[in-house]
């Protein structure tokens, strides 16, 4: 699950800042105070994992909705000197880093998996948004640094926090030596050394190794590894600087730890390459596919979500009946079901959406219903659709009754905290939204039954954010187990409503 996201030097980002994600992260301010920028900047990190390219107009997930301008437009105040960093950290999922970290020992393991976070930042600048630098944290705190060579390689370098934090480890492998004081500045000199020898392949977001694993991995002991150069690996060898071997005391520990770590790096920037490819998007205003479906919306992939979502609710009878018992619960006398379309050769030629009034005894289009119905529906249908994914939406409120807007807190709540364990980003103006989801804590806390999963004040994210001096700035207003937040809301919580009454 993605933790925390930095933006640095992007739209109205100038200084770093810092945006927490939890299952339900709820970004407020005015208009034009950057809290699209947020979303966006997750389209743009969508479109450059899968194509390489960060100097994006269109970013490929918004079905053509937003247009970014590139790099020279997207850079904060259109300085081309800057460059625009983009932060992810994540939870380290231990059970497939074990997994994934073949052929080290146990105890190599136990150390690895003492760290609960991991953090992959990415720089990017002149010309046209080459991708220049990426860093790599654990527990917060930046371990290995990798620059662009040429292509797609990258130079590792091996920086100072990372001895501390692997002290442990270290201290372990290097138990047997003969020195009673373990000379630390010089082993990292020794990994620095090891790491650097070869560049690291970078693939989409993920950063691999080149160096195959026999020859990664050595044993202690240059006795053992002269057998395997003699029993028939010398070809491997013959470019090998063997003097590394001498001048460096750490060098074959150093080979070892290299090893983990390549694993341990192949595995984070994966997590966050997969995270970015199944990242979900639904824009202010959500699309609607014609009257007749002549041509069917696609089913996924890289299209927009909200043409997608049309098509995937009448290919589903399942999901299509979660999305039906959704509308009796916003009390809507509708239900959905498909109508195949017919030529007089009855040869089908399309399908369109019916929306069935039991008590009426009618059928309508979806364009005869209302236009509040039409965007609320791909908001049900990627809540109840998905599972373990990344959910942005931006207004998930549009053009819904007050009551509705409260409602669909419910449902979201539902799809987070619940079995499906998708983790929302709901750019919002909404009261009525956070009001529900602060009831709901507020219920939690007291005992009260209401029919969906707990929600407590870990599982929520409230933003705002607001014109500062060098950019926009996030604020995080924490909220308390009784429903409400535990510091003045920036200029008063919705203030307007006041202002307006008598």
């Amino acid at each position: 699950m993605l933790t925390e996201l930095r933006l640095t030097n992007f739209k109205a980002f100038g200084e770093t800042q810092r945006i927490p994600i939890k299952p339900l992260t709820l970004i407020f301010g005015a208009n034009s105070s950057g809290k699209s920028s947020i979303i966006h900047s997750l389209l743009l990190a969508n479109h450059a994992q899968a194509s390489g390219n960060f100097d994006v107009h269109r970013p490929q997930l918004a079905g053509g909705t937003v247009d970014l301008g590139g790099f020279r437009t997207y850079v904060h105040s259109h300085e081309l000197a800057n460059m625009v960093t983009q932060y992810f950290e994540a939870e380290i999922n231990r059970e497939l880093l074990s997994a994934k970290m073949v052929g080290a020992t146990d105890e190599e393991k136990t150390e690895f998996l003492k760290f609960c976070h991991y953090g992959l930042a990415l720089s990017w600048g002149s010309p046209a948004g080459v991708l220049h630098q990426i860093e790599f944290s654990l527990n917060r705190r930046p371990v290995l640094r990798f620059r662009h060579k040429a292509g797609d390689r990258f130079s590792a370098t091996v920086l100072s926090e990372f001895g501390t934090l692997l002290a442990g480890e270290i201290n372990r492998m290097l138990k047997d030596q003969a020195d009673d004081v373990i000379d630390l500045s010089l082993f990292l000199q020794s990994l620095d050394a090891v790491v650097g020898e070869d560049d690291f392949l970078l693939e989409g977001m993920v950063l691999i190794d080149p160096r195959p694993e026999f020859v990664r991995r050595w044993p202690s002991g240059m006795g053992q590894i002269e057998e395997q150069v003699q029993g028939g690996l010398q070809a491997f060898f013959t470019d090998w600087d063997w003097d590394n071997s001498e001048e460096l005391p750490y060098w074959a520990e150093a080979q070892t730890l290299r090893f983990n770590l390549s694993s341990l790096i192949r595995h984070c920037s994966g997590e966050v390459a997969e995270l970015l490819k199944g990242l979900r998007y639904l824009g202010p205003i959500r699309r609607t596919p014609d009257r007749y479906f002549m041509d069917a919306p696609p089913l996924g992939g890289t299209g927009a979500a909200d043409m997608s979502a049309w098509a995937k609710v009448l290919a589903d009878e399942s999901l299509r009946g979660n999305v039906n018992s959704l509308l009796e619960k916003f009390e809507l006398p509708y239900s959905m079901k498909p109508n195949h379309l017919s030529d007089d050769d009855k040869r089908e030629r399309g399908v369109f959406p019916e929306f069935e009034d039991s008590a009426a005894q009618k059928k309508f289009s979806h364009l005869d219903i209302g236009f509040g119905i039409s965007q609320m529906l791909p908001v049900l249908v990627e809540a109840v659709a998905n599972e373990n994914m990344l959910i942005a939406v931006e207004q998930p409120e549009s053009q819904l009754h007050p009551a509705h807007q409260a409602q669909i807190g419910d449902v979201f709540i539902a799809s987070a905290l619940g079995q499906r364990k998708n983790t929302f980003l709901l750019e919002t103006h909404s009261e009525h939204l956070i009001l529900r989801i602060l009831r709901r804590i507020r219920e939690t806390t007291e005992g009260t039954a209401t029919g969906l999963p707990p929600v407590r004040p870990e599982d929520v994210s409230v933003l705002y954010v607001q014109p500062g001096p060098s950019g926009a700035e996030v604020v995080e207003l924490p909220v308390t187990p009784d429903g409400d937040f535990d510091r003045p809301w920036p200029g008063g919580f919705f203030a307007e409503r006041f202002q307006e009454l008598p």
